[in-house]
């Protein structure tokens, strides 16, 4: 079972504003919402490939109210701590004149220490090992800085296996002990190890903390270093609409991939792939998994 944290669950409203700039009046060309957060991503993305999903976190008000009922519609395990706050809404502004994103991120409801307590109940009721488990996405206030990696700590000892896609100190620390697999970015990576590093270096620093390093270049693709290979996996050429959450399909696809018994450079391949699909649409998800096989087979691979 491919399982996914999501502890700052959202609505995540997408506006479509041609040229648009910032301290000036628009009327959006379109206004859409979607279930988001990045766990609510990696999960649409894993049921869009065709695989079961379960998603654990904190859904609370009426935007929690609106992600469950899409989780129940498309079939996705949801299984949420009720939250006293109300779960975050976030705005995405695409310009299609520029190809640019601009993302606006709420902070999320303050989680009090019982519903801390319940969720950590919840997660170990909820995994079997050998499971996937996907951590993704900020925490929100409330929840201490050293969560993620008690919960890499943990499961690692009931054999589950588990991917960090977080940023900062919160994905330091889950570093520290060791996740099965982890997907930062280039920043996201720079700013935990000081300073700026070439990306043979950042993938091998990576890699010492971690089985399966993925290290995420945008457009360029990706970089995978796995049992001390390094190869740089290109991302197939399209036109870009709205790359936010790309990285949340790169971290299903492998995910998807390793379930389905791939080896790690070929999950690599379906991750790049899923990337790009996402990117090429305007609302959140991959689509159709025909076209993420037509983007995986133009996806090319060399060592590093």
């Amino acid at each position: 079972m491919i399982t996914v944290l999501s502890l700052n669950t959202a609505i995540d409203r997408v506006l479509t504003v041609p040229s648009f700039t910032a301290g000036n009046v628009y009327r959006a060309r379109q206004a859409r919402r979607f279930a988001g957060g990045k766990g609510l991503n990696v999960a649409r993305a894993v049921r869009q490939l065709g695989e079961p999903v379960r998603i654990l976190g904190f859904a609370g008000g009426m935007a929690g109210e609106f992600v469950d009922a899409w989780c129940r519609k498309r079939n996705v395990d949801a299984r949420w701590i009720v939250t006293e706050g109300e779960s975050r809404t976030c705005v995405i502004v695409v310009d299609p004149t520029s190809a640019h994103q601009t993302v606006l991120n709420e902070p999320g409801p303050d989680i009090s220490s019982d519903e801390l307590d319940r969720l950590r109940r919840l997660v170990m009721e909820s995994v079997e090992p050998d499971d996937l488990f996907a951590i993704s996405g900020s925490p929100p206030p409330g929840v201490p800085g050293d969560f993620y990696a008690d919960v890499v700590q943990t499961l690692k000892q009931r054999g589950v296996r588990i991917l960090v896609d977080a940023a900062g100190d919160v994905l330091r620390l889950a570093l520290e002990v060791g996740p099965w697999a982890a997907t930062p970015n280039m920043n996201e990576l720079a700013a935990i190890i000081g300073r700026q590093v070439d990306e043979r270096e950042a993938a091998k620093w990576l890699g010492d903390h971690t089985r399966h390093a993925l290290l995420t270049l945008g457009r360029d693709g990706l970089i995978l270093e796995s049992i001390s290979q390094v190869w740089l996996v290109s991302a197939p050429v399209i036109e870009p609409v709205n790359a936010v959450g790309s990285g949340d399909a790169v971290v299903a696809g492998f995910l998807v991939a390793t379930a389905r018994g791939a080896e790690p450079l070929e999950a690599a391949r379906l991750a790049a792939a899923c990337g790009a699909a996402n990117a090429e649409r305007l609302e959140p998800g991959i689509g159709d998994a025909a076209r993420v096989e037509e983007l995986k087979g133009s996806v090319k691979f060399r060592p590093l």
